[in-house]
């Protein structure tokens, strides 16, 4: 298979005042293309911080980053802009939606960025939508939606664009137990479907059923790499 992520000796320091806090630490890990893999670990370990570093939204203190055999280039914008909007989608935990577009419109909006026509981006946003099952809430705002509706939104939103990398922020986190077992439900079809490699950060024991292989962090060290089942 495929290597999707290769992180080797990543290091994440912040600065607050006279302390440096060291969030990430001789980070290496390796991730196939096709893996279904949740990050473990306490609020503060590192999570969302080695997220953010391997979806090129943050750049390392030292280290290095390979996404498809590619190193990183934490130092040019629009490459990396370019890089996510072609083989990357994003689930955030507080959805990230835009409270004045409809669920229809939300989604679409990745497809702005590429060659295809209003129709086009319609038709596939649409498709997107009914496989999260929200066939009858594309015209609703997320005003009108309830939390496991608007994560969903924001689940067809990352998928729209066919991405090969999926990578998620605690994205149960704000869900009851239904609606998370339908996210679950729908990440873990795409992944058999298309081979999407999916990396989230969690710490809910309700997903544990869904995971194929689990890394643990703790105070910014990599405990754990896991083992595919």
């Amino acid at each position: 298979m495929e290597t999707v992520i290769r992180v080797k000796g990543l290091s994440k320091d912040f600065v607050q005042g006279s302390q440096t806090i060291n969030a990430l630490k001789s980070i290496n890990l390796t991730i196939k293309q096709g893996e279904f893999v949740a990050i473990n670990g306490y609020s503060g370990s590192g999570k969302s911080t080695l997220l953010n570093i391997i979806g090129t939204l943050d750049k390392p203190s030292a280290g290095e980053v390979e996404l498809f055999g590619q190193q990183v280039n934490f130092t040019n914008a629009s490459s990396l802009q370019e890089f996510r909007s072609e083989k990357m989608g994003f689930i955030f935990q507080n959805f990230n939606l835009n409270p004045v577009l409809t669920a229809l419109e939300n989604v679409q909006m990745p497809l702005l960025l590429t060659d295809l026509n209003s129709r086009q981006r319609r038709e596939k946003s649409i498709e997107v939508l009914n496989k999260v099952g929200l066939t009858d809430r594309i015209n609703h705002k997320p005003g009108q939606l309830s939390g496991g509706q608007q994560q969903r939104v924001a689940v067809a939103r990352a998928l729209v664009s066919d991405p090969l990398l999926l990578l998620a922020d605690e994205p149960t986190a704000n869900l009851d137990s239904e609606s998370t077992k339908q996210l679950m439900l729908v990440l873990k079809e795409m992944n058999k479907q298309s081979g999407l490699t999916v990396l989230f950060s969690s710490h809910d024991e309700r997903l544990l059923k869904y995971i194929q292989r689990t890394i643990t962090l703790n105070d910014g060290l990599l405990t754990d790499t896991g083992s595919c089942l």
